[in-house]
């Protein structure tokens, strides 16, 4: 599961380590957090608290190029913000990422809105997001298993 944002309130990563910690109930899932901001020790400290610190891995500012390669590579990608645009999200669903958006980010209708591999949340919380994420999980690990027969 992938995180690219700064880590400041309206991108709501609180909510998503605390989501993440709703699902986790192993070790073999795991959250990357790209980003830094002046959120990102609170982020830490509720990770260490929840318990996920070795699941959750902070890898600061990244450039765009590594971005796109960390997008790539995950199944999930979460951004629940609430924003006039946001170009991450979209971003990663043309690097073939599932994506996970609030409805109060601006371009959840145009790119979305009517997707059966992606989720917009009408009702942004913990419950909501964690549901969406393990959701869409298991929708990745279906599509793993069809390709490996």
């Amino acid at each position: 599961m992938l995180f690219a944002a700064r880590l400041i309130p309206k991108k709501r990563p609180l909510m998503v380590v605390e989501s993440f910690a709703k699902l986790n109930t192993d070790d073999t899932l795991q959250l990357v957090m790209l980003g830094d901001g002046p959120l990102r020790k609170d982020v830490e400290n509720r990770c260490d608290d929840l318990g996920i610190s070795k699941q959750v891995k902070f890898e600061g500012f990244v450039a765009p190029d590594l971005v796109q390669k960390w997008m790539s590579i995950a199944d999930v990608f979460v951004q629940p913000s609430w924003e006039t645009w946001g170009v991450a999200p979209i971003e990663a669903a043309a690097c073939g990422c599932r994506v996970i958006v609030s409805n109060e980010i601006g371009c959840y209708a145009d790119v979305f809105k009517d997707s059966s591999e992606h989720r917009v949340l009408t009702q942004v919380n913990i419950a909501t997001l964690a549901g969406a994420m393990e959701e869409l999980l298991e929708y990745a690990n279906a599509a793993l298993l069809d390709h490996s027969v």
